[in-house]
């Protein structure tokens, strides 16, 4: 679907410049990201994703989303900054006090850790 889109793209591309709507310099600059994103594209149909090795990825991903304030703690400086920027959002600075909230993914990833597995107890039986 993607490489029709890419397809598509090209061709408006074209049409763009037998418009006049866009100057040669331009189309060529353009027209030279195409041929790259469909190598990109392509190489992703030939190379399939092993499910097991995405599921691991998800795995240690999880694992490390549990325990963020003592992977931070830990970092160096260059990678502190690579989690504040993954794990938050809308970071604003006014004067001495730094405000952010939590990333959408990051939210949801809490509430699905912190969700209980397993079957429920009854604090008492059904029946006497």
């Amino acid at each position: 679907m993607q490489l029709g889109q890419l397809a598509a793209r090209k061709e408006k591309l074209t049409d763009a410049l037998i418009d006049g709507l866009i100057d040669k310099d331009a189309y060529q600059s353009r027209n030279e990201k195409l041929p790259i994103e469909q190598r990109r594209l392509q190489e992703k149909l030939r190379d399939p994703v092993d499910p097991d090795a995405e599921k691991e990825r998800l795995r240690k991903f999880l694992e490390q989303a549990k325990s963020l304030a003592p992977l931070y703690d830990f970092a160096k400086p260059h990678e502190k900054r690579n989690i504040v920027l993954w794990a938050t959002s809308n970071r604003t600075v006014s004067g001495k006090s730094i405000e952010f909230e939590p990333s959408n993914w990051f939210e949801a990833a809490q509430f699905v850790l912190a969700a209980p597995s397993g079957e429920g107890q009854r604090p008492t039986p059904r029946t006497p």
